[in-house]
C-alpha cells in the first residue's frame, strides 16, 4: 500500500529496480560481445582450416591427376603400337617386355606393367611370380566386353602373389587395325607407395589425405591404413554454410570417428577432372578448433571477471542507495501505516485497534454505531468496557494467550452496548508483530451477527415446543389407546359369543349385527395396536425381541394365514420361496406384521382376477430379502410419498371399498429401518406395485 501511495518505499525500490536493470543489461550486453567473438573465433578456425584444406586438395588433385596421367599414357602408348603393329605378337613388339622392366623411368608407385593376349595369355611380364593368364580379371573381362578404348580402374584389393600388399590397377583394350580384341595392357600400382608420395605434400601432422574412386571405396590414404584401404566410406554430412561461404564449390563437411580411424575429421573433396577419382584433405577437429579452445577460456575468464565487477558495483550501490533511503523510510512509516488501517477500515464493517494491553486505541464509525460509546468515549478505555458477563473469564483466557502467541483468533462474542443491551459480532483478531516479530497492536474485524444469533435462540426455542409437543401427541395417544383397549375387547369378545350363539339362537340380523360389531372392533383394535407401534418407535421403546429365525417357514406360515383374504377377493397369491435359506437373526413378530401389513395392502389394491407374488431370497453380498408385487393400480412418485406418510391413503375406487388406517407402509417401513433393513418400493401407475425388504448381511447366519 505504501508504493501505491507514493511513500519513500516507492522511490526506493524503483532506484533498487533500475539499478538492477542496468547491472542486467550491460552484463548482457557483455556477454552478447563475449559470445559473439567466441563465435567468430570458432568460425574463423573453421573458416581457416577449410581454406588451407582447399590449396591442399587443388596440390593434391594437380598431383594425382599427373600421376595417373602419366602411366595412362605409357598404357596408350602399348595400344597404339599393337594397333599399328596389328596384333600383340607382331615382331615389332618384342621389345616391349623390356620397355616394361626399364624402372628407373617410372614412379616408385607403379609396381608392374603385364600385357596379355585375346586369349588372357600373359605375353610381357616384367615380374616372375606374375599368374599366366589374365583371362579371369575383372580388368580383362571389362576390356573383352566393352569395346571402348579407355581407361579401366579397379578397387584397391590385397595382391595375389603377396596378400600383405594392396593395389589397384589401372588398364587398357588392345586392338587390331581392324578393331578386333588383341589382349590388354595393365599397370599394377602399389597402393602403400602411393601413399608415402602423397606424404610429401602434407603441411602439417594433424592432415591426412585419400583417394576415392567413384563408387566410395579408399584407394589409398595418407597415413596409410591397410584396413581401411578398399573399403567404402560414408558419404560425409555437412558441417555448415560457414565453411561453404569460403569455398562455395567445395563440401566441407564432419566424418564421424566410427568412419576411419575413431577421429572425427574436417574434409575438404574435389572430383579429379579426367578419370573416375575424387581427391579429399582432411584435418581433426582439435586441430581446426585448436585455436576457439585456446581463446575461449581467456574470453570466459575475461567476461567472468566484468560480469563480477559489475554485480559487485551494482550490489554496492544498491546498498548505499538503501542507507540514503532509510530516513526517508522511517518518517513515511507512520503514513504506511495510517494506509494499512484505511485499507482494512475501507473493507470491513466494525473495527478497532487496541495494544498489548487490550487498550483501545482506534475505534471506527460502525464500532461507535453498535457499541453507542462515543469515539472519544472508547479511545483508551480498556476493552473490558464491552464485556457482557455472558462468557466466563477462561473464555478470554484462552483469546489472550493465542493473540500472544503472534496466532489470529476467530470466534463470535457477545458484547454489551453503552445502553446495556447485548450485540453478537463475529470477531478476528489478527496481532500486528513489531521488527523483532512479536505482537505490538491487536486489530479486530467483527461482523454483527445479532439478528442471527437471534434466529438461532428462536429456532432452538421453537425445536423445544415442538419436541414437547410431540412428546404429549404421542402421550396422549399412548395413554388413550391403552384405555381404548380394554372396552375394545370387551366387545370384541361379546360379539364373538353372539356370532357363536353361545347362548341360544340368534335371528339372522342379529347375528349379521353382531359380525359388524366384530369387525369394526377388531379394526379399530388393529388401528390402536399401530397406534401405540409408531409411538414407541418415535419415543425409541420399542425393542425387537430379536431370534434365529427361518424366514422360509414364516413366509409359509403368513401365506396361509393371508390366502383366506385373497380367494375372498378373486387374486391368485403366488409364492416363489426357495426350499432353504439361511436363518435369520430377526424379531419373528415383527418380520410377520411387516408381511401382513404388505400383503394386506397388495390384496386390498388388486382388482379381481389379479395375482400377488411373494418371493424371497439372498444377494450376491449374502444380504437375505422378500418381496410382495401386486398386479394392482399402482401409484405415482406422489402418490407413494403419500402412501409413505403416517395416515396417508391414496385416494382410489380400490382404496374406498376397503378400511384402512393409513399406518401399514409407514410402521412397516419403520420396522425395516429399526432390522437395519432397506425397504425399497417400485411402483408405476396402472402396472402394479413391488416393495422389497432387504435386511443387512450381519443378520445373515453363516452356516
Amino acid at each position: 500500500m505504501a508504493e501505491e501511495n507514493g511513500t519513500p518505499g516507492t522511490g526506493g525500490a524503483e532506484i533498487r529496480n533500475r539499478i538492477l536493470a542496468a547491472c542486467l543489461i550491460f552484463i548482457a550486453l557483455v556477454s552478447a560481445l563475449f559470445a559473439f567473438r567466441a563465435r567468430q573465433i570458432y568460425d574463423e578456425s573453421y573458416a581457416g582450416a577449410v581454406a588451407e584444406l582447399s590449396g591442399q586438395t587443388l596440390a593434391l588433385k594437380a598431383f594425382t591427376e599427373e600421376s595417373l596421367g602419366n602411366i595412362d599414357a605409357q598404357l596408350q602408348v602399348v595400344a597404339a603400337r599393337v594397333r599399328a603393329a596389328n596384333g600383340v605378337r607382331a615382331p615389332e613388339l618384342r621389345d616391349l617386355g623390356a620397355v616394361f622392366t626399364i624402372r628407373r623411368f617410372n614412379p616408385p608407385y607403379l609396381h608392374a606393367m603385364a600385357l596379355a593376349d585375346a586369349d588372357g595369355r600373359v605375353l610381357h611380364a616384367p615380374i616372375a611370380e606374375m599368374s599366366p593368364s589374365f583371362a579371369e580379371r575383372p580388368y580383362f573381362i571389362h576390356h573383352r566386353d566393352n569395346p571402348g578404348l579407355g581407361p579401366n580402374f579397379t578397387r584397391t584389393t590385397a595382391a595375389v602373389v603377396d596378400p600383405g600388399v594392396k593395389r589397384f590397377t589401372i588398364s587398357r583394350r588392345l586392338e587390331t587395325a581392324n578393331g578386333e580384341f588383341a589382349g590388354t595392357v595393365v599397370a599394377f600400382l602399389d597402393a602403400e607407395k602411393l601413399s608415402a608420395e602423397y606424404a610429401r605434400l602434407r603441411v602439417r601432422p594433424e592432415s591426412s589425405f585419400a583417394l576415392i574412386d567413384a563408387d566410395g571405396a579408399l584407394v589409398t590414404r595418407m597415413p596409410y591404413s591397410p584396413d581401411f584401404v578398399g573399403q567404402t566410406i560414408r558419404t560425409p554430412q555437412r558441417k555448415g554454410d560457414v565453411k561453404l561461404a569460403v569455398v562455395p564449390d567445395t563440401p566441407a563437411a564432419f566424418i564421424r570417428p566410427e568412419s576411419l580411424d575413431g577421429h572425427a575429421r574436417l574434409i575438404v573433396q574435389r572430383q579429379l577432372d579426367r578419370y573416375p577419382f575424387s581427391v579429399g584433405s582432411t584435418l581433426t577437429l582439435d586441430a581446426v578448433e585448436a585455436r576457439w579452445r585456446r581463446e575461449w577460456p581467456r574470453l570466459a575468464l575475461v567476461w567472468c571477471i566484468v560480469v563480477l565487477t559489475t554485480i559487485t558495483g551494482g550490489v554496492l550501490l544498491v546498498r548505499q542507495t538503501g542507507r540514503l533511503l532509510a530516513a526517508r523510510e522511517t518518517l513515511g512509516h507512520a503514513n504506511r501505516e495510517l494506509d494499512f488501517y484505511k485499507y482494512a477500515l475501507d473493507h470491513h464493517a466494525i473495527v478497532g485497534i487496541t495494544d498489548v494491553a487490550g487498550n483501545i486505541v482506534y475505534a471506527n464509525d460502525k464500532f461507535c454505531d453498535i457499541s453507542k460509546y462515543d469515539r472519544e468515549e472508547l479511545v483508551g478505555q480498556n476493552h473490558r468496557i464491552l464485556n457482557s458477563g455472558v462468557h466466563p473469564k477462561a473464555f478470554f483466557r484462552d483469546i489472550w494467550r493465542a493473540i500472544a502467541r503472534g496466532e489470529v483468533w476467530r470466534g463470535e462474542i457477545c458484547n454489551r452496548a453503552k445502553d446495556g443491551s447485548l450485540y453478537w459480532v463475529d470477531t478476528a483478531i489478527v496481532p500486528l508483530p513489531n521488527e523483532r516479530g512479536r505482537p505490538f497492536r491487536y486489530f479486530a474485524i467483527r461482523i454483527d451477527v445479532t439478528q442471527r444469533k437471534q434466529m438461532e435462540v428462536d429456532l432452538v426455542a421453537a425445536k423445544t415446543e415442538a419436541e414437547a409437543a410431540n412428546r404429549f401427541r404421542g402421550e396422549l395417544l399412548a395413554n388413550t389407546s391403552h384405555e381404548l383397549r380394554t372396552p375394545l375387547n370387551a366387545v370384541i369378545g361379546f360379539s364373538d359369543i353372539l356370532k357363536t350363539e353361545a347362548f341360544g339362537p340368534l335371528s339372522p340380523k342379529y347375528r349379521e349385527y353382531a359380525a359388524d360389531i366384530n369387525n369394526a372392533g377388531r379394526h379399530l383394535l388393529r388401528l390402536v395396536n399401530d397406534i401405540l407401534d409408531m409411538s414407541a418407535i418415535d419415543a425409541g421403546k420399542l425393542d425387537l425381541a430379536e431370534e434365529r429365525l427361518d424366514l422360509v417357514d414364516l413366509l409359509k406360515d403368513v401365506t396361509r394365514l393371508i390366502n383366506h383374504r385373497a380367494e375372498a377377493g378373486g387374486i391368485e397369491l403366488r409364492a416363489k420361496i426357495p426350499e432353504k435359506l439361511p436363518f435369520l437373526v430377526a424379531d419373528e413378530r415383527r418380520i410377520k406384521q411387516i408381511t401382513l401389513n404388505l400383503l394386506s395392502n397388495a390384496i386390498k389394491f388388486n382388482a379381481p382376477g389379479g395375482s400377488v407374488t411373494l418371493a424371497a431370497g439372498r444377494t450376491a453380498d449374502g444380504s437375505l430379502f422378500f418381496s410382495v408385487a401386486d398386479t394392482g393400480v399402482g401409484m405415482d412418485e406422489e402418490e407413494v410419498a403419500v402412501a409413505m406418510s403416517r395416515f396417508g391413503q391414496v385416494d382410489s375406487s380400490l382404496a374406498r371399498k376397503h378400511e384402512g388406517t393409513g399406518l401399514g407402509l409407514p410402521l412397516a417401513h419403520e420396522l425395516v429401518e429399526l432390522h437395519g433393513g432397506r425397504f425399497e418400493i417400485a411402483s408405476a401407475k396402472g402396472r402394479g406395485t413391488t416393495v422389497t425388504v432387504t435386511f443387512p448381511p450381519e443378520r445373515t447366519v453363516r452356516i
